[in-house]
C-alpha cells in the first residue's frame, strides 16, 4: 500500500443523568455495571478498495455510596460534541502520517440537581461512555472519549432533622484520537493529544437561602386504636413566616393550619390520606401524603363501647330531693371508651383474684359485693396483666375504675330525664328499695306493699338495657367511681378526674338497699376505699393511653 487518504466526520453525545436511591441504615459499597452497548459497521471504498469501519459504543456506571438513612439524588450533564478529521498516509513520505483533526465543542448542558435527603449521607457516581472506531483491512483509526461526573457531598443532622446539606460536582471528558495501520508500528504514528471536551464544577447549598423548603415530611403511615389519638407533623424553612393547611383525603380540614395536626379520640371515619400545604413569601409547597389506619381492638366479651361526646352532668333545680353538690355543668369527654355491659360478677371476680368475698354467693352471675374500693383497683390491675399476656388488648390499653363524669354520661346515654327510662322509678323497674319509689315532680312515694323488692342482690342483665348497651345503671349495687368525692366545678370541664386528693371515693347508682331518689342518674355518693359493704360493687373501663 503506497498511500491511503480519509476524512471522518461524526457526532458524540453524551449524557450523564445518574439518580441514586438507598433506603437503610449504615451502608456503604461500590458497585459496577454496563449500562449499554452498541456497535454499527460502514463499508466503503478506498481506491477501489473494501474497506470496514466499525465504530463501537459501550457505557459503563460505578456508584459509590456511605450513608445512614434514606437518601435520593439526581443530577448529571449532557454534552454534545462534533469530530472531524482527515488522514493522508504516503509510504516513503515522512512523516508519513498527516492529518488536520478539529473537535467542535456545543454548550455544556446541566441537569438541574433534585435530591430529598433524611439522614448523613456522601456518594458519588461515574459515567464512562468509550467510543472505539476501527478501520479494518487497511487501516485503523481509533478514538475515546471519557467523559466524568463525580458527586461529592455532606449533611448535617441535628436531632434527627437535616439542618443543612452541601454538595459539590465536577464534570469532565477528554477526547484521545489515534491511528494504526497495518504493517506499522503504532509508537511511530502520531496520535493527537489528549483534548479537554469540557470541565465544569459547581456545588449546592441546602436549604437554597431563603427558599421555602420541607426538612422532615409527614410521618408516611401510621396505625392506631379506635379511641386513641395520632399526629402528623411537618418541619419546614423559609425566610418569610409559613402558613400551614392540612387536608383529608382532598378535603380541606377547617381550623388544622398549625404544623403538626393533632387527631384525638380517633374513630374510623379518621382512615385516610392526609398531606399539609406550605406556602411562604408568594412560594406553595405539598408535602408527601401520610396515610392514616384505624383498627377496632378486639373487645373481651362483657364491654360496649361508649363514644366521646359532651352532656350536661348533675340534676336540675326542678328535680325533687336533689342534692346540694349537684350543681349542672357541661362536660365533654373527648375519647371514648369501653365500659363493662353489667357489674363485675362473682364469677368474673373469682376467675382473676382466686377468691369470691360476696354476702350474697350461690350465683355468680350476681355482682360481687363486699369489695372495697382498693379491691376493685386490684381486680382491674389484674384483669389487664392476663389479657396483654394473651393479646387479648394492646399493649398501650388498661383497664380500670371509670370517672364520676364517664359514669353519668354512660348512664344517661343521652338522657336528660332523673333515670335512663324516664322521670320515675316505680318496683319493678330496678332492683332497689321499692318501699320508696320516686318521681322527680314530687320526690319518693311511699308504697305498703311494694313490688319486686328482694333485699338482695339480682343476676346481672335481669332489668332494662339503656341506650348505649348498659344493665344495671339504676340500683342492683352502688359502683366504685375513680375519683375522689368533691365539689363540682362552675363551669364547662373537659375530661374531668375530681379532685387530687381526698377522704373517700365516689360510688355510683344505688343499690338494693337504697331508696328510689339514691339511684337517680345524678345522684352522688362516696365511701372510705378500705369499706366493704353487702350493697357494694363495681364495672370496668377499658381505654387506652391511660
Amino acid at each position: 500500500m503506497q498511500r491511503l487518504g480519509a476524512e471522518f466526520h461524526g457526532e458524540l453525545r453524551t449524557a450523564l443523568v445518574p439518580e441514586l436511591t438507598v433506603v437503610s441504615a449504615d451502608l456503604n459499597a461500590t458497585r459496577s455495571f454496563d449500562l449499554f452497548a452498541k456497535s454499527h459497521t460502514i463499508r466503503f471504498l478506498v481506491s477501489g478498495v473494501p474497506v470496514w469501519v466499525k465504530l463501537k459504543f459501550t457505557l459503563e456506571a460505578e456508584v459509590v455510596y456511605d450513608l445512614s438513612a434514606t437518601a435520593t439524588m439526581s443530577t448529571g450533564v449532557r454534552q454534545n460534541v462534533d469530530v472531524t478529521f482527515g488522514v493522508d498516509y504516503v509510504k516513503n513520505r515522512s512523516p508519513k502520517l498527516q492529518w488536520n483533526p478539529s473537535v467542535n465543542c456545543y454548550p455544556l448542558e446541566i441537569v438541574p440537581f433534585t435530591y430529598y435527603i433524611n439522614g448523613s449521607a456522601t456518594a458519588s457516581a461515574t459515567l464512562t461512555p468509550q467510543i472505539d472506531l476501527r478501520v479494518y483491512s487497511l487501516a485503523g483509526v481509533y478514538a475515546n472519549v471519557d467523559p466524568t461526573v463525580e458527586i461529592n457531598g455532606q449533611a448535617t443532622v441535628v436531632n434527627n432533622q437535616v439542618t443543612s446539606a452541601n454538595w459539590n460536582f465536577t464534570a469532565n471528558a477528554d477526547l484521545n484520537i489515534g491511528m494504526s495501520v497495518i504493517g506499522q508500528d503504532n509508537e511511530n504514528l502520531p496520535a493527537l493529544p489528549p483534548f479537554n471536551l469540557f470541565h465544569k464544577e459547581w456545588s449546592s447549598v441546602y436549604p437554597p437561602p431563603g427558599q421555602l423548603t420541607i426538612r422532615t415530611q409527614p410521618r408516611r403511615s401510621q396505625e392506631v386504636v379506635v379511641g386513641s389519638s395520632a399526629s402528623f407533623s411537618v418541619d419546614a424553612s423559609s425566610a418569610q413566616p409559613i402558613s400551614y393547611q392540612w387536608y383529608n383525603n382532598g378535603a380541606q380540614m377547617n381550623g388544622k393550619t398549625a404544623s403538626t395536626l393533632t387527631l384525638n379520640n380517633v374513630n374510623l371515619y379518621h382512615t385516610g390520606d392526609y398531606s399539609v400545604k406550605l406556602t411562604s413569601g408568594g412560594q406553595t409547597l405539598w408535602s408527601s401524603t401520610a396515610t392514616l389506619t384505624v383498627r377496632t381492638p378486639s373487645t373481651p366479651a362483657g364491654l360496649v363501647w361508649i363514644p366521646a361526646g359532651s352532656f350536661t352532668m348533675g340534676s336540675p333545680t326542678s328535680e325533687a330531693l336533689r342534692g346540694s353538690g349537684e350543681t349542672q355543668h357541661t362536660v365533654t369527654l373527648t375519647k371514648g371508651f369501653y365500659l363493662g355491659k353489667y357489674e363485675v360478677t362473682q364469677g368474673e371476680y373469682l376467675g382473676v383474684v382466686g377468691s369470691n368475698p360476696s354476702y350474697f354467693p350461690g350465683d355468680l352471675m350476681r355482682p360481687v359485693e363486699q369489695v372495697s374500693w382498693n379491691d376493685a383497683t386490684n381486680y382491674c390491675g389484674l384483669l389487664t396483666q392476663a389479657d396483654r399476656a394473651a393479646g387479648r388488648i394492646p399493649s398501650n390499653w388498661r383497664y380500670r375504675l371509670p370517672t364520676e363524669a364517664e359514669w353519668e354520661y354512660a348512664c344517661r346515654a343521652g338522657t336528660t330525664t332523673a333515670f335512663h327510662f324516664g322521670s320515675a322509678i316505680h318496683g319493678g323497674m330496678a332492683n332497689f328499695y321499692s318501699y320508696y319509689e320516686y318521681d322527680a315532680a314530687i320526690g319518693n312515694i311511699y308504697v305498703a306493699s311494694p313490688v319486686g323488692y328482694l333485699g338482695r342482690t339480682t343476676t346481672v342483665g335481669s332489668y332494662a338495657v339503656n341506650a348505649f348497651g348498659l344493665y344495671d345503671m339504676h340500683g342492683n349495687v352502688w359502683e366504685w367511681c375513680q375519683d375522689w368525692s368533691g365539689t363540682y366545678p362552675g363551669g364547662s370541664v373537659v375530661d374531668p378526674g375530681g379532685p387530687d386528693s381526698g377522704s373517700y371515693r365516689v360510688l355510683r347508682g344505688g343499690g338494693w338497699g337504697l331508696d328510689g331518689y339514691g339511684c337517680r342518674s345524678a345522684c352522688p355518693g362516696d365511701g372510705n376505699p378500705a369499706y366493704r359493704g353487702r350493697v357494694v360493687g363495681f364495672r370496668v373501663v377499658l381505654a387506652s393511653g391511660q
